[in-house]
């Protein structure tokens, strides 16, 4: 086992350096999209992937660290364009004031 673990140490901890600090969440998803007042469909347009995948990672079907980056990076993008602010570590979400 110990072999194993040493054997995909490079992975984890690469995994670790992409996520840094703050990790959000499929409910802040959810909650930011209801917040900046966007549905699914609108927001998988706005970040430019598919609905599909917005709606698995919500609902937990797909969890956040197994998602494409890519797909992570585009919804908070998005979400933080339409003025949302990620809480650290997956505990909320907030409007920016304007």
């Amino acid at each position: 086992m110990r072999l194993l673990r040493e054997a995909f140490k490079p992975y984890f901890d690469a995994q670790k350096l992409f996520w840094g600090a703050c990790v959000i969440s499929g409910d802040q998803i959810r909650a930011g999209r209801a917040l900046a007042r966007l549905s699914a469909k609108e927001l998988a347009e706005q970040a430019g992937v598919g609905l599909t995948a917005i709606q698995r990672i919500e609902n937990g079907v797909v969890s956040i660290r197994n998602a494409k980056a890519e797909t992570v990076e585009g919804i908070q993008r998005a979400l933080e364009a339409a003025g949302i602010v990620f809480l650290p570590d997956g505990y909320g979400v907030t409007k920016r004031q304007p």
